[in-house]
């Protein structure tokens, strides 16, 4: 496994993720979002992340998701989540918690 997450951000509010989520890359792998997401939020904008590059997930990984989400919503910065991968939305199914991702 590649064991990296790596952020590309496309344009202003819109990233792609790529590599590994999971517990070895989570706690590094996107430092800044919390000043991604309150910049966004003071240019009205919203947040798009496009999960297609991701190759494993585990469960840390949907945690991370999850916070990311709530995050967000504590912000009231609309929040797209787009090509999730099967395995994470199975854990997410799994966890019961499918409902609360806003996957596009």
């Amino acid at each position: 496994m590649n064991s990296q997450l790596t952020v590309s951000e496309d344009k202003v509010g819109e990233y792609r993720l790529s590599g590994d989520l999971n517990m070895k890359t989570v706690t590094n792998g996107w430092p800044d979002k919390q000043k991604i997401i309150q910049q966004l939020k003071q240019t009205d904008g919203s947040l798009n992340v496009d999960f297609s590059g991701i190759t494993h997930v585990d469960t840390s990984g949907l945690a991370w998701v999850m916070h990311l989400t709530k995050a967000c919503q504590k912000q009231q910065l609309e929040l797209k989540l787009h090509h999730l991968p099967v395995g994470l939305i199975n854990l997410a199914k799994l966890s019961n918690v499918d409902g609360l991702l806003p996957i596009q």
